[in-house]
């Protein structure tokens, strides 16, 4: 099974939104018993989903529904109640109630019109705050989109890379090889891996000393006693390093230091490490 097609197909993070059916959950479940790269990546995939949600929670504005009601209760107590003063001479009196009332109504319209326009001011001021927040959590959310997204190529990079080294090391094709210092009384070890069927030799290089401008460190194959060259190894390079020749036969594998650029031949007496194949 190709463990990293699976994961880069998606269905883990559809597992975590809760969006597959009820045979592909058994399945991914599963298979997540099975291979621990698939149960890391799905356990990365529902961190990275609360921790998203948590992160960008929406909040309605603090206190916008009192902040209307408040507005609207003080316009109405502002509306102007007006009385009717009784007069000897009846037409006059009625006269006056007549426009007293035609005044309260007028009032009253006024006040609740009032009212309406504080209420209509208010949602717009407090729409366009809403909107203004929602386009900057929408930048916000493209953002951390794309920081995922990185974030998830990255891993399906380095799971990718595991599984290469994992086949590799466990190949049966691969010999492992440690090549250890000749001399008394120094630990130096390299790791070295041999693919018999293509011939690559690679080695960890970092345990080495660094030698002087003119010296450089060369790697042979032996086979009954007899050398084959495989390469100077690089002054640049501390890590993993693969040979620039390749072998498909030896018992022995041997590092020397020689002159800049290497030797058709080994010097014995600057022999540094090592190591037969089991």
């Amino acid at each position: 099974m190709d463990i990293n097609a699976y994961i880069s197909s998606g269905i883990l993070q559809e597992y975590a939104l809760g969006h597959i059916s009820d045979q592909e959950r058994s399945e991914v479940e599963c298979m997540s018993k099975i291979y621990p790269e698939i149960r890391e990546a799905l356990t990365t995939s529902e961190i990275d989903l609360e921790s998203f949600a948590a992160a960008y929670a929406v909040k309605s504005p603090s206190k916008s529904r009192e902040n209307i009601l408040v507005a609207v209760k003080r316009q109405a107590q502002d509306s102007t109640i007006h009385s009717v003063t009784k007069d000897d001479n009846a037409s006059e009196t009625k006269e006056i109630l007549i426009q007293s009332e035609v005044t309260e109504r007028k009032s009253a319209w006024g006040g609740w019109a009032a009212a309406a326009a504080v209420i209509a001011i208010a949602i717009a001021v407090w729409q366009y705050t809403d909107n203004q927040a929602s386009k900057d959590e929408l930048q916000a959310l493209k953002v951390e989109q794309n920081t995922l997204e990185n974030k998830t190529a990255e891993l399906e990079t380095r799971v990718a890379q595991l599984s290469d080294g994992l086949n590799e090391v466990y190949s049966s094709s691969v010999k492992k090889v440690t090549l250890k210092s000749v001399k008394e009384n120094n630990t130096t070890q390299l790791a070295l891996l041999w693919n018999t069927e293509t011939g690559e030799v690679k080695l960890n290089t970092s345990a080495l000393p660094k030698l002087p401008s003119d010296k450089q460190y060369q790697l042979w194959v032996l086979k009954d006693g007899k050398p084959k060259d495989m390469g100077v190894l690089s002054k640049t390079e501390e890590g993993i390093l693969i040979a620039s020749n390749a072998t498909k036969d030896g018992d022995t594998f041997a590092i020397t230091i020689e002159p800049l650029g290497g030797k058709a031949s080994p010097s014995l007496d600057q022999l540094v490490v090592m190591g037969a194949i089991s």
